[in-house]
């Protein structure tokens, strides 16, 4: 057997395997697109509006005029869904840009809550870079909140807050200004009638100096008034003075209790016993030790 048999049976048997190309299903396309077959059929868009396939005319000419006439239809019908889309948007802005009426539902919720938060008085602060800054706390604060952690035994949390309230509530019940006074002028000589004087300049209702408790001025007050009537006379015959008797701080008043007399705390209640260097009280004592800063007289403090 010759090789062009050979070649020419291998060429038969692989010409009767061959199977037929197989058919492609057809691409939707757009209007007016051709089928790829290429026999020049245009393939209809079933996604066409149905106003567009309302306005397409019910016979067509040709397959180039019936594609125009579809893709005209099917622009004029989104550029109508477009402009309205358009003038509705338009429409809302306005709405947004035009200022509520009285009778508006809006209008009346902003109303109802200026109204109640008249009734209530919680009329929210102003917020962003023109809200007013915090009050801040005085000087003596951070000296405040020491004593009472390290005197009282508080923690420095406990401590702070405490101080805190104090100032806060003594600012707002009962600190207010110190009024002139138009009375006769103090005695010259320290004694109980400069201490009665002084006393008599003062309020009980009203607090001298910063860092009184509410409430403890009154009582510090009273006090005083009872040691004067009952030791007064013994205090000033043993020797002691305005300043160590009523004396505070020039400028933290009682915050500084270094400087403060025997009978400006509010602490220890009445006075039991007196001598020349201690004033006892119920179950304290007090006693000025040497070194001591000096101070003023409470009813001096801030004049």
């Amino acid at each position: 057997m010759d090789l062009a048999s050979i070649l020419s049976e291998g060429i038969e048997a692989a010409s009767a395997c061959q199977k037929p190309p197989r058919k492609t299903a057809a691409v939707p396309a757009v209007p007016g697109q051709e089928a790829d077959s290429g026999n020049g059929q245009v393939i209809e868009n079933i996604a066409i509006s149905r106003s567009s396939r309302s306005s397409r005319p019910s016979i067509a000419p040709h397959g180039s005029d019936q594609s125009e006439a579809a893709q005209a239809c099917a622009g004029a019908g989104a550029g109508v869904r477009a402009r309205g889309w358009l003038a509705e948007c338009r429409e809302q802005r306005e709405q947004r840009e035009q200022p509520a009426g009285s009778d508006t539902y809006s209008s009346r919720s902003l109303s109802l809550k200026r109204e109640l938060r008249g009734e209530t008085g919680t009329e929210a602060l102003p917020e962003g870079p023109t809200a007013a800054p915090p009050v801040p706390l005085p000087p003596t604060f951070d000296e405040r909140a020491a004593f009472l952690e390290y005197e009282c035994g508080l923690s420095r949390t406990a401590a702070e807050a405490q101080a805190r309230s104090e100032i806060r509530r003594a600012e707002i019940e009962l600190l207010l200004p110190v009024p002139p006074v138009s009375g006769p002028l103090l005695p010259t000589n320290d004694g109980l009638a400069l201490w009665r004087a002084g006393l008599g300049r003062l309020h009980p209702e009203r607090l001298p100096c910063p860092d009184y408790r509410p409430g403890e001025w009154a009582q510090v007050y009273a006090r005083a008034v009872a040691f004067l009537d009952t030791f007064g006379e013994t205090a000033e015959a043993l020797g002691w003075t305005a300043v160590r008797l009523f004396g505070v701080h020039p400028k933290a008043g009682i915050v500084r209790v270094d400087a403060c007399g025997g009978l400006v705390l509010g602490v220890g209640g009445a006075v039991r016993a007196i001598t020349n260097t201690d004033i006892r009280f119920g179950h304290l004592t007090h006693r000025r030790l040497p070194g001591q800063p000096a101070g003023v007289p409470i009813w001096e403090f801030g004049r």
